[in-house]
């Protein structure tokens, strides 16, 4: 997915700050979820994998629902994947969220913390499933 956002750094530059993410998640045998992590914007680029209770790995299931949250400076996003009855396909959903009354603050990835000076938009999420183990070479 990718994710645009109008911003303003903390040295005053105002920008349309983008973001491109990656996740693959691996459910293993046990239930457990694992996470590779792919994030590209213009401050750098971040890859990453966590494990169960990691950050970035705050995913539970909520029936056919795969639910995962990311809080930041001011505000989160919450990912949810919904899942057919049989697990065989999926759809994914991103939502940017503020706190009541307050402009969306975060950190990018060159470490840098930006404020938003309009909407998030968000395009190109989707999801798809495969068998096997993405931590595996």
């Amino acid at each position: 997915m990718s994710v645009s956002i109008p911003a303003k750094s903390t040295d005053g530059t105002v920008s349309t700050r983008q973001r491109q993410i990656s996740r693959q998640i691996y459910v293993s045998s046990q239930g457990r979820l694992f996470v590779k992590i792919f994030r590209r914007a213009r401050g750098g680029a971040s890859d990453s994998a966590v494990g169960p209770g990691e950050g970035g790995a705050n995913l539970h299931f909520a029936g056919n629902k795969l639910v995962g949250t990311l809080a930041v400076v001011s505000g989160a996003n919450q990912l949810t994947i919904s899942f057919d009855p049989s697990f065989q396909s999926c759809t994914a959903d991103m939502i940017i969220g503020t706190e009541a009354g307050k402009p969306r603050v975060w950190k990018g990835l060159s470490g840098e913390t930006f404020t938003a000076t309009g909407k998030a938009v968000v395009s190109g999420v989707g999801c798809s499933i495969r068998d096997g183990n993405v931590f595996a070479n």
